[in-house]
């Protein structure tokens, strides 16, 4: 929402600030909920966390054109870096299991229909 504010309204003002905190605020919940989902078995609910990663990197973007110095510049960075790599683990884990199950219907054998 803060990408949003900042696209519509080219203010980077106090309304895009509250709104850029309560992105950190939900990305610090998501990465602590993280630790409670790493011990599952990989789903696709874990997509869900790309999508907070992705808005907070857009949001700390956007910040880092508000105000340029070198701590936004390093937060736009780092959390592009976690957003990407949330995206390509995700990625990863998701052809590993499709691969897994084109392997198990391959293995299973053809009953035959008469």
């Amino acid at each position: 929402m803060a990408s949003a504010w900042y696209l519509l309204t080219l203010d980077g003002g106090p309304v895009f600030k509250v709104l850029m905190f309560k992105a950190v605020f939900f990305a610090l919940l998501t990465i602590r909920l993280w630790k409670v989902a790493w011990c599952e078995p990989y789903n696709v609910a874990m997509w869900g966390y790309t999508f907070p990663a992705a808005a907070l990197a857009a949001a700390c973007e956007r910040g880092g054109l508000v105000s340029p110095t070198p701590f936004s510049a390093v937060l736009a960075t780092s959390t592009l870096t976690v957003a990407t790599a949330s995206v390509v683990l995700c990625t990863g884990q998701t052809a590993i299991g499709w691969i897994r199950q084109l392997r198990r219907l391959d293995s299973q054998p053809q009953k035959a229909t008469a």
